[in-house]
């Protein structure tokens, strides 16, 4: 008979704590025959019940608070405003979560922001959790290297409120940031400049108005500068 094992539990609560977080904030999706492409779900951002058009693909991780090291280095001031941490493996010490090279070049295809949630079992309907932005990452000639640097940002601590923004109130800080940033970053990749109002998704951090993110800009500038020769060059020809 075909078993149910622990593994499959486990996996399977972690995305349905996701997927129920998240449903809040996003329409969510789940991806049929995830273990093929490495994806659990692909999201567009909802706010006040309006579609935005941003979508973003989440993969999830479940662990046990038992297995894992988790070490806080700080906060991310002035940018996402949430916490940083580290987590390992207790008895291998490799960093959680490990996505395999082959599923890092498949998401590199991807030009949307990619995620990989990490929910945490503390106890029975107890869980923490926490993401990774995986889109900086395979932006990277070496993508291992930029995956074991990065850190995750707690977005959920059991008996509090998910922060899709840090600062509620205000609208600004939380995953849409990072959400908004990831879009930008995906856009440059692609040697474009214009955006979507981030007012549309709630995000009140940056000017209504389309801008260049400079630093950004000197990021993705050799790929910005090519589709900018490349419009340059068609006007020449057609005058």
């Amino acid at each position: 008979m075909a078993k149910y094992t622990v593994d499959m539990q486990k996996g399977n609560m972690g995305e349905s704590f996701v997927m129920s977080m998240l449903s809040k904030h996003a329409l969510v999706n789940r991806i049929t025959g995830a273990n093929d492409i490495g994806l659990d779900f692909l999201c567009e951002r909802i706010h006040q019940e309006e579609a935005s058009g941003i979508l973003f693909a989440v993969q999830v991780k479940t662990t046990n608070r038992k297995v894992v090291e988790i070490k806080e280095k700080g906060i991310d001031k002035g940018l996402n405003n949430l916490k940083k941490f580290t987590i390992k493996y207790k008895t291998s010490g490799e960093m959680c979560p490990k996505i395999e090279p082959d599923t890092l070049e498949y998401w590199k295809n991807f030009e949307i922001p990619i995620y990989c949630f990490v929910v945490v079992e503390n106890g029975a309907d107890n869980f923490d959790c926490y993401y990774k932005r995986y889109t900086p990452i395979l932006h990277e000639n070496d993508m291992k290297k930029a995956e074991k640097e990065a850190c995750l940002y707690r977005i959920y601590k059991s008996g509090d409120r998910f922060l899709v923004f840090s600062d509620e109130e205000k609208q600004i800080g939380g995953f849409v940031r990072d959400l908004f940033i990831d879009y930008i970053r995906c856009k440059y990749y692609k040697g474009h400049l214009a955006y979507l109002n981030p007012r549309i998704i709630g995000l009140n951090q940056f000017p209504a108005n389309n801008q260049v993110f400079i630093d950004l800009y000197k990021e993705y500038k050799q790929k910005i500068d090519a589709t900018f020769n490349i419009y340059q060059s068609f006007y020449k020809n057609k005058s």
